[in-house]
């Protein structure tokens, strides 16, 4: 609790000296559930809804309290996959959570889908295209093993091994 007061009072400091203030839009119930579960043995990862996730998330990454924060990603991953996940997920550094939204959206994802994401962040736009291509690449037969020749589709050849290519690290 000490560390969380700390990291609120450094960010009032901060935002003093330098006349500027960041405004976040959270409910008064919002942050008093928040303040509430920063009192030593409240927290519970329960508490955690699909109703308070969001701004509970938002809090816990902007105050640096981790605890809560790993809560809400416990939550996240209970709920369902969406573009919105998986770009809140890149925003807070939640791996797990933007591994699994990654792998679901790359099997089934809209065209309304690929242009939120590639408004939001071209960085996640190339990660779930390149995990399209991965599981496309799985799915193709391989010429050694179908017993037929694979014709080139018009890229130029990079002559990189095939372990090269899929050996992509998302967050690298």
């Amino acid at each position: 609790m000490a560390e969380a007061m700390t990291n609120i009072y450094i960010t009032s400091v901060f935002e003093a000296q330098e006349s500027v203030v960041s405004v976040e839009f959270f409910t008064k119930e919002d942050f008093d559930l928040f303040y509430s579960l920063l009192i030593p043995g409240v927290f519970n990862s329960e508490v955690v809804s699909e109703d308070n996730v969001d701004p509970l998330l938002r809090m816990s990454d902007y105050y640096q309290v981790n605890f809560i924060k790993e809560g809400c990603a416990e939550g996240l991953l209970k709920l369902p996959v969406s573009c919105d996940r998986l770009l809140q997920a890149h925003q807070h550094g939640l791996s797990k959570q933007y591994h699994r939204c990654l792998e679901a959206l790359a099997r089934k994802c809209s065209h309304e889908d690929m242009l939120k994401i590639q408004a939001a962040s071209p960085v996640v736009l190339f990660d779930l295209a390149e995990r399209m291509r991965c599981l496309l690449q799985e799915t193709e037969p391989r010429a050694e093993t179908a017993g037929a020749q694979i014709e080139p589709r018009g890229m130029p050849d990079t002559s990189e091994s095939e372990s090269e290519q899929s050996s992509f690290d998302l967050f690298g």
